[in-house]
């Protein structure tokens, strides 16, 4: 176990980053960069699971837990990378699993995006599961033609799983089509197309 995850040691004004500070830090900049988090849900910590990383709701679909990887435990960077990537879940949690790609793929562009700036490591290297990496450069993508797309579309939309093929269309007119129809997709459906044929073409 690294204990510097989850001690504090204090320090001039203040204490050293743990995992409870560090979800602080994550939540204020994924606000800032994509629209505020749904304040009726109650965040009640972090635990390690070995089926991890993931949110749950107990008891309550008000009620919120991060569980991260038991492999994480030890590990400064995947704890962060995962930490970050549920954080983004955090800000329009749906009581359930229906995130669509767009959503996994900005939770993965957030951890990368994390990840650099808290510890300067490259991010795209931790990933290792092709379906989430191809999300996250599908979004990676989009907000290179759009940075505020996420602050606009969920201004319309605050669930990003409820975004439609054309509010992205009209929201960032000069993304290709074919982007289009996979953000929107399922992410369940995204990943056994991915498993299944292994050649999804994100053109990228």
């Amino acid at each position: 176990m690294n204990e510097s995850l989850i001690t504090a040691t204090e320090i001039p004004n203040g204490f050293t980053w743990t995992l409870a500070s560090r979800l602080g830090d994550m939540l204020t900049y994924a606000e800032e960069m994509f629209g505020p988090r749904n304040k009726d849900f109650t965040i009640l910590g972090i635990e390690y699971c070995e089926s991890g990383p993931r949110i749950w709701y107990p008891k309550s679909k008000k009620n919120i837990v991060i569980q991260l990887s038991d492999s994480a435990k030890t590990s400064e960077v995947l704890a962060l990378y995962q930490l970050a990537h549920e954080s983004i879940h955090l800000l329009s949690p749906s009581g359930s699993m229906t995130a669509n790609v767009l959503e996994e793929g900005l939770a993965v562009y957030f951890s990368w995006w994390y990840v650099e700036k808290a510890l300067g490591l490259e991010g795209k290297s931790i990933t290792n599961s092709e379906s989430y990496k191809l999300a996250g450069l599908l979004v990676e993508r989009l907000l290179r033609l759009n940075p505020d797309f996420f602050l606009e579309a969920r201004g319309i939309c605050p669930r990003p799983w409820e975004i439609t093929e054309n509010q992205i269309l009209k929201l960032c007119p000069e993304i290709d089509s074919r982007d289009v129809a996979i953000l929107t997709m399922p992410f369940e459906k995204f990943q056994k197309l991915s498993i299944k044929s292994n050649s999804i073409d994100v053109h990228l």
